[in-house]
Parts: C-alpha cells; structure tokens; sequence
C-alpha cells in the first residue's frame, strides 16, 4: 500500500489526517496530566513539545483553552 493511499485511508476512517490526530493524542494525554497535578512546563516536555510557548499555542488552538485553565493544584 502506498503511503498516499494510507493517508487517504486514514483520513476517511477517522476524519482526520495522522498529524491532527497526533496532535489531538497528545493534548489528550497533557490534559490528563495537568488534571494530575502536573506544571505545564513539565506537561510540555513529557508530551514531546520543544517549548512550553509551543506546547501552550497548540493546547490552545486544540483544546480552546490554556493548559494553565485545566490544571489541578496550586498555580505557578
């Protein structure tokens, strides 16, 4: 199977293309660990973000709220 007709296949079994999907695993997966407890410096670092900025613009437009928003525990 070539990779364009795995993509196509993709997009239509889920609705989304692979990286939009990535991407929303991964908001998924740091809105469990904020919920935990954890910083959203350390959130963004475990979840693969280079940046804390990037990881927070990508939660954002993802998520339609800051990271900051979803976390439990004592502010930072």
């Amino acid at each position: 199977m070539s990779e364009r007709t795995l993509a196509r296949l993709f997009r239509t079994e889920f609705g989304m293309t692979y990286p939009q999907w990535r991407t929303n695993v991964r908001v998924f997966h740091a809105m469990v660990l904020l919920a935990e407890g954890a910083t959203v410096s350390e959130t963004g670092h475990q979840c693969g973000w280079a940046t804390t900025s990037a990881f927070i613009d990508t939660f954002s437009r993802t998520g339609g709220q800051t990271p900051g928003a979803c976390r439990i525990g004592p502010p930072q």
